[in-house]
Parts: C-alpha cells; sequence; structure tokens
C-alpha cells in the first residue's frame, strides 16, 4: 500500500463515513455509491491538506488507479534535483 493509498482510504473513512472493509484496491468509486460531486469534493480535500491535485479520476476507477495518479501529482509538484552548488 502506498502512501497515496493510504491517504485516499483514510479520506473515504473518515470524511465520508466508507467502513474499512469495503476498502480495496479494485474497489470503484461507483462501488462506494459516489458520484462525479463526491469526486470533486474528494479533490478539493486532497488539494487542501496536500497541495496535490487528483485529477483524470472517475466514479469507474479503483481506488488504486487513484492512488496511482495521485502518486504521479506528487513525483510532478516535487522539486526536481539539479546539479549542486558551483564551489
Amino acid at each position: 500500500m502506498t502512501d497515496a493509498y493510504a491517504l485516499l482510504t483514510g479520506f473515504l473513512r473518515d470524511r465520508f463515513a466508507v467502513p474499512a472493509a469495503e476498502l480495496t484496491e479494485d474497489t470503484t468509486f461507483t462501488d462506494l455509491g459516489m458520484d462525479s460531486l463526491d469526486l470533486g469534493e474528494m479533490a478539493v480535500l486532497v488539494r487542501k491538506a496536500h497541495g496535490l491535485a487528483l485529477e483524470d479520476v472517475r466514479a469507474g476507477s479503483t481506488l488504486r488507479e487513484a492512488a496511482d495518479r495521485l502518486d504521479a501529482a506528487r513525483r510532478a509538484a516535487a522539486p526536481a534535483a539539479g546539479p549542486g552548488p558551483v564551489a
């Protein structure tokens, strides 16, 4: 389980009252009874809490797919490692 997966499932449990037993990597948001408005709310929560964009996630996306997209957003937001200081 990635940090992004733990973040998403934490929001689903805490903010959307989804029982932990219903959360697997292959669960879709549709399986959880969520629609586009719920996904929009989750995207806002993720952005406010972590400054990351949860993009290209649809109701039919699995939690694994959503976590992968969130991981990609985190990598894209990370500063690129450049050459060290010149002495």
